[in-house]
């Protein structure tokens, strides 16, 4: 059944992956549309990296309306119930299937996203379905899979169909065609969905406790105390609040009488677009700081690989490391809430440490294979200097006299002796 829902309120949940081929995408183009991504209000060096170029560093595509049969979904738009047993929000509820797309980075890692919108603006019911759905992956709560605990039915003419969204999402990914090359949840172990929210409320006193929910992954019956806040950054511009946390970030406004075609409007296109395009910089920074820095953990005795990431190394650097993504306040403040609630300062300054290691090796490596070479030399030079020593002595022993520039020749082999040998007792 298609719905035409009122509500403007959109849920995107992100799966992180990473691609060991990174000149390929693991899933089929042939089922995606590649499109370009075009920032307003962010710097020209960020907007480079999506401009629709065979070498741009992030890739977006979106999977085609008309596939979406082949990857056991529903129509596009069509309405999905999804009824939960799950402890604490259990229930019957509606949402609305709207796009599947995948960002994908030349470093490999990537951002299978998928979007739903709501039937009505109840920030609760957002915060339920949130819950449930960012736990497709986890078994942490309940025992067995929580996706076991979760069925979801859509209806055609003439009977309801089940489907996984689960399994959904790792067939849109090839994940079973490509496990040896394909981590999924790289630097996540608890396998929950990355969450950014965009939430219409009706009512201006839910804002902080709706933003806390929503933002910390949890349903209806969270306990909101405003002593913890440390957990989640509140920013309130023109009844409009940010919550940030290590697993997603929430937007919740709310429109007053007087302004509300103005806020509905503003709020949904900048959070549905240029924010969370920063949201997706600063996510994917994080997930390429992390997998660097557990390489050069795992490979801190591996000359050879610390070397070879060393070119990688740089590159992150420069095209992934800001200091700033916009000239307008709002957006410049919000990554630097979200870098500093994702610890990239801390990670950057690791893979810093990381840089200068590997620059200590490289230049130590040179200098043991110069020291070898001189070393080999002066072995050398003294094996022919005693060669020409016992010749020397050879000649004495037959009587034949020595002139003075003989004895000069001698002098000279003596000293280059004494040196080679000082210089060869100094480098042991």
């Amino acid at each position: 059944m298609f719905i035409d829902s009122n509500s403007k309120s959109v849920s995107r949940f992100l799966l992180p992956f990473h691609y060991l081929d990174k000149k390929n995408v693991p899933f089929n183009l042939d089922d995606f549309t590649r499109y370009e991504i075009k920032p307003k209000y962010l710097v020209e060096s960020v907007c480079e990296l999506f401009r629709d170029e065979s070498e741009a560093e992030c890739k977006c595509y979106y999977l085609n309306s008309k596939c979406w049969e082949k990857y056991d979904l529903p129509a596009r738009f069509t309405k999905v119930k999804m009824e939960s047993t799950m402890s604490g929000c259990s229930g019957l509820y509606d949402l609305i299937l709207s796009s599947f797309r995948v960002f994908y980075f030349n470093t490999g890692i990537g951002f299978l996203e998928m979007e739903i919108k709501y039937i009505s603006d109840d920030v609760n019911n957002a915060a339920d379905i949130g819950f449930c759905l960012s736990n497709i992956f986890t078994n942490e709560h309940d025992s067995g899979r929580q996706e076991n605990r979760l069925v979801f039915t859509y209806s055609t003419d003439d009977q309801e169909v089940t489907f996984s969204l689960k399994n959904t999402l790792y067939k849109i990914l090839g994940a079973n065609d490509n496990k040896e090359i394909l981590k999924l949840f790289p630097s996540n172990t608890r396998k929950r969905l990355l969450v950014y929210h965009s939430i219409i409320t009706q009512r201006k006193d839910e804002l902080n406790k709706t933003s806390y929910a929503l933002c910390n992954g949890l349903h209806k019956d969270v306990f909101y105390d405003e002593a913890m806040d440390d957990d989640v950054f509140f920013s309130s511009v023109l009844n409009q609040m940010w919550g940030i946390s290590s697993s997603g970030i929430v937007s919740v406004a709310y429109p007053d009488s007087a302004n509300r075609s103005f806020i509905e409007d503003a709020f949904i296109r900048n959070t549905i677009y240029d924010y969370y395009y920063v949201f997706l910089l600063v996510l994917h920074e994080r997930e390429v700081l992390l997998k660097y820095n557990y390489n050069a953990v795992v490979n801190k005795s591996n000359s050879k690989v610390l070397i070879e990431m060393k070119k990688d190394l740089l590159k992150i650097r420069v095209l992934y490391t800001y200091n700033t993504v916009s000239t307008e306040s709002s957006y410049q403040r919000f990554y630097e809430c979200v870098a500093l609630k994702f610890n990239i300062s801390s990670l950057e300054d690791d893979i810093q440490d990381v840089v200068e290691a590997v620059e200590t090796h490289v230049n130590e490596k040179k200098d043991r294979k110069v020291n070898t070479i001189l070393t080999a030399l002066s072995i050398l030079a003294i094996f022919s200097i005693l060669t020409d020593g016992i010749a020397l002595a050879d000649r004495i022993q037959n009587g034949e006299m020595f002139g003075g520039l003989q004895w000069g020749v001698v002098g000279v082999v003596m000293f280059i002796v004494v040196v080679a040998m000082a210089g060869l007792f100094r480098r042991k």
